[in-house]
C-alpha cells in the first residue's frame, strides 16, 4: 500500500502549539531540566489534561492515579516527552 497519493493530497498541516515548540527548543539546546519541561507542559491546560489522561490509561496499569505532570515526566523520563507532547497534542 502506497501512502504517496494520500501525502500528495495534503495541502497543509496545522502549526504546532507554542508550548510544543518551546519544549522542542529545550531539547535542541541540550539536556533539558525536568522542571523546565514540567512548567511548559503545565502552562498548556489542553496538553496537561491530555497527557494525564493518557498516562492514567489502564494500559500502563499503575496502582495509583497520576495527578501531576511532574509524576508523568519522572516516571516516563524526560527524553521522550518532546515526542509525546507532539503526539498528545494532535489526536
Amino acid at each position: 500500500m502506497s501512502y504517496l497519493p494520500l501525502i500528495a493530497r495534503i495541502e497543509s498541516l496545522p502549526p504546532l502549539p507554542e508550548s510544543v515548540l518551546k519544549i522542542e527548543a529545550l531539547f535542541i539546546e541540550g539536556e533539558p531540566n525536568i522542571d523546565d519541561i514540567v512548567k511548559l507542559i503545565e502552562a498548556d491546560p489542553s496538553l496537561t489534561a491530555d497527557i494525564l489522561a493518557k498516562v492514567n490509561a489502564p494500559f500502563y496499569g499503575f496502582s495509583k492515579i497520576l495527578i501531576s505532570i511532574l509524576q508523568a515526566v519522572t516516571l516516563f523520563g524526560s527524553k521522550p516527552n518532546s515526542f509525546y507532547c507532539s503526539l498528545f497534542e494532535y489526536k
